[in-house]
């Protein structure tokens, strides 16, 4: 491009030349020789070019400017110690250059540190709710641990648990909010708190009592007369996990629009004893710490991407009768996570004898996964099946060798991709609530089950995961 605006500034420096030595070559042959027809035969040549010789060398002349934008700008060359002629082109190169040596951000991992904080120590009383604690506002959440430490007097007659397995009816229902309710990032009774633990860690929850008569195990509570003290432990997750995928569902605790509180909603002691007045001189506190990722300096390190992992379970799902049982699955996110807890006689039972087929079925005629319990049994033994399986009540025994997550569960892991981490994996397998018009789970209950009027439910329990859009963000056509 540079050589072809020199060529034209060369040939308008040529036209205007030979356009002069013509003219003045004309004149003197006109004065010289008024007979001689080459400069009549040339006059008005002549006359045009004088009349609009300029014109068209300017029009040369202009061309030649329009395309200087890819020719020469003076620019100091320090090298040389002159001024040089720099076409704009390497200019914008050189510019594009030093754009490209801009070092990119790196990821939020690499920039962040975690910390766990305690919160404070709140006593309470059962068939209470703990007023609202607002967790501070320091970091990126990730999670909220808990620790219920309490003692009691049995009095008169030893103790008989009236409802799960004791420990797991201590929470009413658990509680993560944004904004004053406004979005519920975790909404568990006592069943999903201790399912979404088990999912992370079989050893969690924490469930630790005083061995003795009905609790020969000591991972309940100590029912024989007498003083006893009790240990549940336990966390409410926000994020994703503490693995790969720890980004996913932090939350910003210092954007100012923001304020997550902690609620929590205490059974009384007639959901958990049988016979409440035996129990006396009960005692307990609720310690509440945070665990929170530092915000990195933005300039260098990217956030995570905007999302809400969220753990939630409706109302239990009453069984008026044996066989199926249809549960739709409100439209929310991307389901990761599922389980069904299955509680007859207000007790854990069994879902290897009380339940006979699960399946997953996507507008009414979609159906995706039809199983029998006795191969289902087998998929999840694939995930998380080792060790020694935890009893169904406290003073059950152990089987011999654990093929599910907690028998009385049926669990899904949707986001394990069959391999065999928990809680992690990719989305191969995760199902877009929010794209089916319907997503239903289907249960079977075993014909012939004894069932309780009143008592018989089944907790369905699941985790899920929003994409935020911020309201600035376009909207894709």
């Amino acid at each position: 491009m540079f050589m072809r605006t020199k060529f034209l500034a060369f040939l308008t420096l040529f036209a205007t030349l030979f356009g002069v030595l013509a003219s003045w070559v004309t004149n003197k042959k006109r004065k010289h020789d008024p007979f001689d027809n080459t400069g009549r035969a040339w006059s008005h040549v002549v006359k045009w070019y004088h009349q609009h010789g300029l014109k068209v060398a300017g029009g040369f002349a202009l061309v030649a400017i329009a395309l200087l934008p890819a020719s020469a700008m003076p620019v100091w060359s320090a090298s040389h110690g002159a001024i040089k002629f720099v076409t704009t082109a390497k200019l914008g190169l050189a510019g594009a250059t030093a754009a490209a040596k801009v070092p990119p951000k790196a990821p939020f991992r690499y920039g962040t540190a975690r910390r766990r904080i305690n919160i404070g120590s709140f006593q309470y009383q059962p068939g209470t709710q703990l007023p609202a604690v607002v967790i501070p506002q320091v970091g990126m959440l990730a999670r909220v641990l808990f620790d219920v430490e309490g003692s009691y007097t049995v009095a008169n007659a030893a103790l008989v648990v009236n409802n799960l397995d004791g420990m797991d009816a201590i929470f009413s229902r658990a509680q993560i909010t944004l904004n004053n309710g406004s979005a519920q990032v975790v909404d568990l009774s006592g069943v999903g708190v201790n399912l979404m633990n088990q999912s992370i860690n079989p050893s969690l929850p924490i469930k630790r009592g005083t061995a003795g008569v009905g609790n020969v195990q000591g991972n309940g509570f100590g029912l024989a007369v007498g003083a006893q003290t009790f240990s549940y432990k336990g966390f409410l997750p926000v994020n994703a996990n503490q693995k790969r995928q720890f980004e996913m569902g932090l939350i910003n605790l210092q954007a100012p629009e923001l304020r997550a509180t902690i609620n929590l909603t205490f059974n009384p002691l007639a959901t958990l004893f049988t016979v409440a007045a035996n129990c006396t001189n009960f005692v307990a506190t609720c310690n509440l710490s945070y665990e929170y990722y530092e915000i990195p300096d933005l300039t260098r390190y990217n956030l995570p991407t905007l999302t809400l992992v969220r753990t939630i379970e409706e109302a239990p799902q009453a069984i008026n009768a044996t066989g199926l049982q249809v549960y739709q699955i409100p439209r929310l996110g991307t389901m990761i996570d599922y389980h069904a807890a299955v509680v007859l006689n207000q007790k854990y039972t069994d879902v290897r004898t009380a339940l006979t087929e699960f399946a997953i079925r996507y507008n009414k005629t979609d159906v995706q996964y039809d199983v029998n319990m006795g191969d289902w049994e087998t998929y999840e033994a694939e995930i998380y099946g080792s060790g020694v399986g935890p009893a169904v009540t406290p003073s059950a025994a152990s089987d011999n060798a654990q093929t599910m997550l907690n028998t009385s569960a049926l669990s899904f892991n949707l986001w394990a991709a069959g391999d065999r981490p928990w809680n992690g994996g990719d989305f191969r397998d995760a199902i877009d609530t929010e794209e089916n018009t319907t997503t239903e789970i289907l249960l079977t209950v075993a014909a012939g089950t004894a069932l309780n009027a009143g008592k018989d439910n089944i907790f369905h329990i699941r985790r899920v995961v929003q994409r935020i859009i911020p309201a600035s963000a376009p909207i894709a056509a």
